[in-house]
């Protein structure tokens, strides 16, 4: 997650579809990581079907999330009209320094929309500054033919306390059991001896500490985690759609949310399907307390305050 960031109203739905194991099939060996996958079933139903991914020219899946959302639109009297919202850092697709002009996105039922840029925040996409205005809005060009897409509503009212919330995203780390964890954790171990920089004890053995990724509660974070997994553990990757039940503050700190990269720009829904922000902080942690923690969302309220289309 570059920076990335439901209240649980019913039974989780068994992964008939996608035959994978997550927390709500068999939450006795997911206890650690507590996602779940959106089934084929629930993509079709709101407000999974809202939730969108990025193409890029060649087709190919950008990794970010992107939420539809339906609104009016200001000195348009009983005008309304499609957008899509995401991170600012999941808008540049040409590696220019620049918000794209123009995103394609491709909706649950597979139909693909390009859009257009309108407003943007004021995150600095060179040097990763101004987290607060990490944020895009894009209009959805639609046609007769497509008159109608999924979207959901904003809900921009929460002003104090916490609320139990819902994470969507295209987070890349597979939901990984107890075992998996473990597993994952013994083969970094192994892995990062390779590694001239690290810092080791008169025995030759490694120092377990921050400096080489392993965490006081067992886990292991940082850049060489990220790193090694990049390139020698894609196993533990996948493309699937994915969701954490957990709690949003007021101030936008999340608690016991779960994603990875990927899941940035992804929405945080309410208790009613309605999006109140959108993920844009998180870590790499594997394992331990901080396991895939999702850590901050911009709240949909603060959108207000940004600047226009540069």
């Amino acid at each position: 997650m570059k920076k990335i960031f439901v209240f649980l109203l019913l039974f989780c739905m068994p992964m008939m579809s996608l035959g994978l194991d997550d927390a709500c099939t068999k939450p006795d060996e997911f206890t650690i990581d507590k996602r779940c996958y959106v089934t084929d079933d629930q993509k079709q139903q709101k407000p999974y079907n809202a939730v969108v991914g990025f193409l890029y020219q060649d087709g190919t899946k950008k990794l970010c999330t992107g939420t539809v959302v339906k609104k009016d639109v200001l000195n348009k009297k009983n005008k309304e009209e499609y957008f899509l919202y995401t991170a600012k850092h999941c808008s540049d697709l040409d590696l220019d320094n620049f918000s794209d002009n123009n995103l394609r996105i491709k909706l649950q039922d597979g139909r693909e929309f390009n859009t257009e840029l309108v407003k943007q925040g004021n995150y600095n996409l060179e040097n990763a500054e101004g987290g607060f205005g990490d944020w895009v809005q894009y209009r959805v060009i639609i046609d007769a033919d497509n008159s109608v897409i999924p979207y959901v509503k904003i809900n921009d009212f929460f002003k104090k306390g916490t609320k139990n919330v819902e994470i969507i995203g295209y987070g890349r780390l597979k939901i990984m059991s107890d075992k998996e964890i473990n597993d994952a954790k013994e083969q970094y171990a192994n892995k990062i001896k390779i590694f001239s920089d690290i810092e080791k004890n008169e025995d030759g053995t490694i120092k377990r500490n921050e400096n080489n990724g392993f965490m006081e509660d067992g886990g292991i974070k940082g850049t060489k985690v990220l790193m090694l997994f990049n390139s020698y553990f894609t196993r533990y990757f996948d493309s699937e759609l994915k969701k954490s039940y957990c709690q949003y503050s007021s101030d936008g700190f999340t608690h016991g949310c779960q994603g990875w990269g990927g899941n940035s720009g992804g929405p945080i829904f309410d208790e009613n399907g309605n999006i109140m922000g959108i993920v844009v902080t998180g870590n790499y942690a594997i394992g331990g307390k901080e396991h895939a923690n999702i850590t901050y969302g911009l709240k949909m309220g603060s959108f207000r305050n940004t600047t226009l289309k540069e």
